[in-house]
């Protein structure tokens, strides 16, 4: 790690930089493959089955707001029209 630093502090030139980081961007892919593909199963996951159920759950509460309120205390005779 300290030739590392040591090279960065020499200002590298850009391209190298790039060079490095795209390494250690490729190296890190490489070791971490399973935990990178269940974190995208699981992003997916939460995109196509928990928002559109949210946004259900959301038009199901402003619908049912609408409606005349009826509680468990409610008696047939109490109830709204």
């Amino acid at each position: 790690m300290s030739e590392l630093q040591r090279m960065l502090d020499e200002k590298l030139p850009f391209r190298v930089r790039v060079d490095i980081c795209w390494k250690a961007a490729k190296s890190f892919v490489i070791n971490h493959r399973q935990g990178l593909i269940l974190l995208t199963l699981v992003l997916l996951g939460v995109v196509t089955i928990i928002t559109p159920m949210m946004l259900v759950g959301a038009k199901t509460v402003v619908d049912v707001s609408n409606e005349p309120h009826v509680g468990f205390h409610d008696s047939p005779s109490t109830r709204g029209t």
